[in-house]
């Protein structure tokens, strides 16, 4: 990129920012332009990573959870349901049980 497609970029740093990024910049090789350079590069990569709250990433996990759920089920038999008995109350649903036979009077 010749000079004259370039833009220059100017930021403010504390002694200390500006400390760390001199000390940084100099244990690797790199002028204070090149850090700055690199810098900004590596940041703007960052930002453009993918988010992983983006729903695009986390229907998989629904779709896990509801095949889980379904397993469940089917492992664990339906869920009980619950109905009202006319006073507002509500109950369990029972499956009807068989009461054992009455002896007779006959004896």
């Amino acid at each position: 990129m010749s000079h004259n497609e370039s833009k220059h970029v100017q930021t403010e740093l504390s002694e200390d920012e500006y400390e760390r990024f001199r000390t940084f910049a100099e244990e690797h090789g790199l002028s204070l332009e090149e850090a700055g350079h690199e810098s900004v590069l590596e940041w703007i990569e960052r930002q453009q990573q993918a988010d992983p709250n983006d729903r695009a990433f986390t229907v998989l996990d629904e779709l896990d959870s509801d095949r889980a759920r379904r397993q469940h089920r089917r492992t664990h038999g339906p869920r009980t349901t619950s109905s009202t008995n006319g006073t507002g109350v509500t109950r369990p649903s029972r499956s009807p049980t068989t009461h054992p036979p009455r002896p007779d009077s006959d004896g």
